[in-house]
């Protein structure tokens, strides 16, 4: 039974080579989902990194303005619906969890905040000086932990 093909480069032209490329194709979407996956998350990693208290030493209003610096990862979460593909390209542990640290700083809630941080360090996202310095800060303005 002969299919037509009389020599190697014949399969490999009209079977091999066409294969290989619809399989690219089909493939393509998700290695680019996983490039995202893998960028964004570094970033957050990073960002988070930067997450200790501005001047923890001085006086504010609240325990909450010391966290002043603006992530992109932040402003990326605070728009799901313009981000879609990011934010589902993510663990969903990785995302709820960010989501609630970023809730929690926005309603001013400590408690919700330390505990999200602490989370996210072992998780290995946040570092433990990060978490520590978030503890003091939090301390000088809720000494009381039942307040």
């Amino acid at each position: 039974m002969n299919f037509g093909f009389e020599t190697w480069e014949d399969i490999l032209k009209v079977v091999i080579v066409p294969l290989t490329v619809a399989l690219i194709a089909v493939l393509w979407p998700e290695i680019q989902r996983r490039y995202r996956r893998r960028a964004f998350r570094q970033l957050i990693v990073r960002e988070l990194q930067e997450l200790k208290p501005f001047r923890p030493e001085s006086r504010m209003d609240d325990w909450f303005e010391h966290q002043q610096k603006d992530f992109v990862h932040k402003r990326i979460f605070e728009s799901p619906s313009e981000n879609r593909d990011f934010i589902l390209s993510l663990p969903t542990d990785l995302v709820y969890y960010i989501s609630q640290l970023w809730d929690a700083r926005a309603k001013g809630d400590h408690d919700q905040w330390l505990y999200f941080l602490r989370v996210l360090t072992k998780e290995g996202i946040v570092s433990e000086s990060i978490l520590e310095q978030w503890c003091r800060v939090v301390m000088e303005y809720r000494p009381n932990p039942n307040e």
